[in-house]
């Protein structure tokens, strides 16, 4: 029987270190019957460090033989293999798979890191789809608020042709609103992409983290996600909806300048 490096030496209570070639017991239930077997420590693992599916310093690992006589098993679902370094694991799934075949599946931790990196990666895809519907969605609706706002305010338009506003000045006033409708949804929008990208960042970071990553294989398994805000994004961002909503308003703007000033008088 050998022990990971956490389960020998306890972290949160140092005193119950656990020797080599000492005695340990285990208490396990088989039905309702609880049952106890003792083991001698014939190992103690160096600190590794936990991967996506499998904490070794936290694990209890037996001989097949003595796994079959716990278990009552004839057979094991799987078999771990630790390399000697990362650039050797992929020699080791070439060779595996050269000996068995699709007899068995071979899973690696630098293959569930490329995987999970694939998996973001059709994440940041997926985002972007939803951000440009989301800004066409954005556009259309500020267009439509500004339509009704002329509807509304047709007697105002023929009010302001009857006392010398221009063409251009009316159509300055609505482009001014659509652009004042475009800073706003534009904080809006970088105070909440910002807080979701932090959010989500900590959520995968957490997902994904290999815990105390003090090895060379440990920290090669090592996944962090963390998003990048500059100053220059955030100001591009802001002035990326404030051009938006200019070119959403810029129809309705044309349309109330446009408008003829006798008809407009006569509006209720």
């Amino acid at each position: 029987m050998a022990l990971g490096y956490k389960v020998s030496y306890p972290p949160e209570d140092p005193s119950k270190r656990i020797r080599l070639y000492s005695s340990i017991s285990i208490t396990y239930r088989e039905g309702s019957v609880m049952k106890v077997k003792s083991f001698m420590v014939g190992g103690i693992y160096d600190e590794f460090g936990s991967t996506p599916y499998l904490d070794v310093d936290n694990s209890v690992i037996a001989s097949v033989e003595a796994a079959r006589s716990f278990f009552e098993e004839k057979h094991y679902p799987a078999i771990v293999l630790v390399a000697d370094s990362p650039d050797t694991v992929e020699p080791v799934i070439d060779v595996l798979q050269e000996i068995y075949g699709d007899k068995v599946e071979v899973i690696s931790p630098l293959t569930i890191v490329r995987n999970v990196r694939a998996i973001i990666s059709n994440f940041s895809v997926f985002m972007l789809v939803v951000a440009s519907t989301s800004l066409v969605v954005a556009g259309v609706g500020i267009m439509n608020t500004m339509i009704m706002s002329v509807m509304e305010r047709t007697r105002e338009i023929g009010i302001l042709r009857a006392i010398g506003f221009s063409q251009k000045d009316v159509a300055a006033i609505f482009l001014a609103e659509a652009a004042l409708i475009g800073v706003i949804g534009g904080l809006l929008g970088i105070a909440l992409g910002v807080t979701a990208s932090i959010a989500l960042g900590d959520v995968f970071g957490k997902m994904f983290q290999v815990r105390e990553a003090t090895t060379p294989i440990g920290q090669a398994l090592q996944i962090t996600y963390t998003p990048v805000i500059s100053p220059e994004l955030l100001a591009e961002s802001f002035l990326f909806a404030i051009a938006v909503g200019v070119l959403s308003g810029l129809y309705p703007a044309v349309k109330a300048a446009r408008m003829d000033p006798v008809q407009a008088l006569r509006a209720e």
